[in-house]
């Protein structure tokens, strides 16, 4: 665990020993979103994913919304604000897979005081990938400009022909071989990022009093 002192009174009252023990990773943001609070579990999500916040990117003090795909920071800086209004959580749930694991996550916003939030990224499912896997061809997904687009959620590739078209090309998820660039795929905007959610969570595990 890493807790900032200015954000520990935000925390009170909450089991942070339970939280550190979760599985889900945990973060806590203050009102303009920086890190002031990780669980163990954080760093091992990073890990998971092959972020380059395993390495401490995404560590205290790093801004949230800053190191967020730019495509998705306006749908998650108008959850975040409208979250810390609220007096109940927020659920909104996302795909993060692996070349190997198609994973689902579900994100629970806790709103704290002043405009802090606590975020909790759980494991909902994982599965192999099923027969849906494409080679990385270079003139079918890389673009004139020599990238390729990534959706920021489902991370499929577009075509460059058939723009409609994004597939699943684990190669590139492992390890890109051409730059990336971030888009969202329709089926991922229509279902995950048009509405923000308002959805009540299940509640964060508290000390026994």
């Amino acid at each position: 665990m890493q807790l900032t002192p200015a954000f520990a009174p935000r925390l009170q009252g909450l089991d942070l020993s339970a939280l550190d023990r979760d599985s889900a990773a945990a973060c806590g943001v203050n009102a303009t979103s920086d890190i002031e609070y990780v669980n163990d579990s954080w760093w091992q999500f990073a890990r998971d994913n092959g972020a380059r916040w395993a390495e401490g990117e995404h560590g205290l003090g790093a801004n949230l919304l800053a190191v967020t795909p730019e495509v998705l920071r306006p749908f998650y800086r108008d959850l975040f604000d409208r979250t810390r209004v609220r007096s109940s959580p927020v659920v909104h749930f996302y795909e993060c897979s692996s070349p190997e694991l198609k994973r689902q996550y579900g994100m629970r916003l806790h709103p704290l005081d002043d405009g802090c939030l606590l975020i909790v990224h759980a494991l909902l499912s994982e599965a192999p990938h099923g027969d849906e896997a494409f080679p990385a061809l270079e003139p079918r997904y890389r673009q004139g400009w020599g990238s390729v687009v990534q959706c920021a959620h489902c991370r499929r590739v577009q075509r460059v022909a058939e723009t409609a078209h994004w597939d699943w090309v684990p190669s590139l998820v492992s390890q890109a071989r051409w730059p990336v660039s971030h888009g969202l795929c329709q089926p991922c905007f229509e279902y995950h990022y048009r509405q923000p959610p308002e959805l009540p969570s299940s509640p964060l595990p508290r000390r026994p009093s």
